[in-house]
């Protein structure tokens, strides 16, 4: 088991991130891990009205912002994917 701390000293693989994401810190996953579009889709995007306090920062900007790397078509894709 990672904890949040452990995020902020090293790199996880997506397999190890997917099976601690339930009790990982989300603004921290996403600043300080390299995520695929496909992770960030399905477990730190969150639709505006999710009802969250802090759901603007999981918005495709967002994301986008602190995953320069991420390809806005294929994340597009992704979230079509999770809404359908």
């Amino acid at each position: 088991m990672i904890s949040t701390y452990d995020l902020m000293q090293r790199q996880y693989d997506i397999p190890t991130l997917i099976q601690n994401r339930k009790h990982l810190n989300k603004k921290t996953l996403l600043s300080t891990q390299w995520l695929s579009a496909q992770f960030c889709a399905y477990y730190i995007y969150e639709d505006d009205d999710s009802g969250s306090e802090d759901s603007y920062l999981f918005d495709m900007d967002h994301i986008l912002k602190h995953q320069p790397h991420i390809d806005p078509l294929e994340l597009s894709f992704y979230i079509k994917e999770i809404k359908s």
